[in-house]
């Protein structure tokens, strides 16, 4: 490396120690953070951290790309990391992904999952265990309509808080994730709350 180099990694080392783990003797980077280390990208527009600024539609749109990505092949898989840095950079039609972008921006979407699915989130200083809204509500195995996040956007719709499916999908993904999560703490509330008949 040039000294140069060496000098710059070792001014921005309080900035990138995080990104760094150790395995033994091994060390190696590692970029799952919910924090957007690529903000803005050869004139794209990202993301804040933690997904900031992203719609519902958006965010469930690039979820269902990632879930899907394991039954894809090797094209079909960066097709598919390509789209969602398009969604989460608003890169128009047409125009090429940077290959950068089409890497960063399914792993802070990955970031973010992870994150909500392994513990509260502080949300305006609260902490919100947003796991909740995934998790099966006991009383015994209750049919699943296969839906998914689809029958999530009508349900959210028909409760007319957002307004319709259209406007649902516009609302900021963590709105809909709050409001999803206040639904299913009231539910588990007055179950506990409600003897059994």
């Amino acid at each position: 490396m040039k000294a140069q180099h060496v000098e710059e990694l070792k001014a921005q080392t309080g900035a990138i120690e995080g990104f760094f783990v150790t395995e033994g003797n091994r060390v190696h980077l590692d970029f799952n953070t919910p924090v957007n280390l690529l903000p803005s990208y050869g004139g794209y527009q990202g993301p804040g951290d933690w997904l900031e600024g992203v719609t519902y539609g958006e965010f469930v749109e690039c979820l269902t790309i990632a879930e899907n990505l394991h039954q894809m092949d090797e094209q079909e898989v960066a097709e598919g990391y390509a789209h969602i840095a398009r969604r989460l950079y608003h890169i128009p039609d047409g125009e090429k992904v940077p290959d950068l972008l089409a890497f960063h921006a399914p792993t802070l979407l990955a970031s973010v999952w992870k994150a909500i699915l392994a513990g509260p989130v502080e949300i305006n200083g609260k902490k919100i265990d947003l796991r909740i809204i995934f998790r099966s509500s006991g009383g015994g195995k209750k049919p699943d309509d296969k839906t998914g996040w689809t029958g999530i956007t009508f349900e959210v719709a028909t409760a007319g808080l957002f307004g319709n499916v259209a406007e649902v999908e516009r609302t900021d993904m963590w709105a809909v994730l709050i409001y999803l999560y206040k639904c299913k703490f009231e539910y588990l509330n007055e179950k506990r709350n409600t003897p059994n008949k």
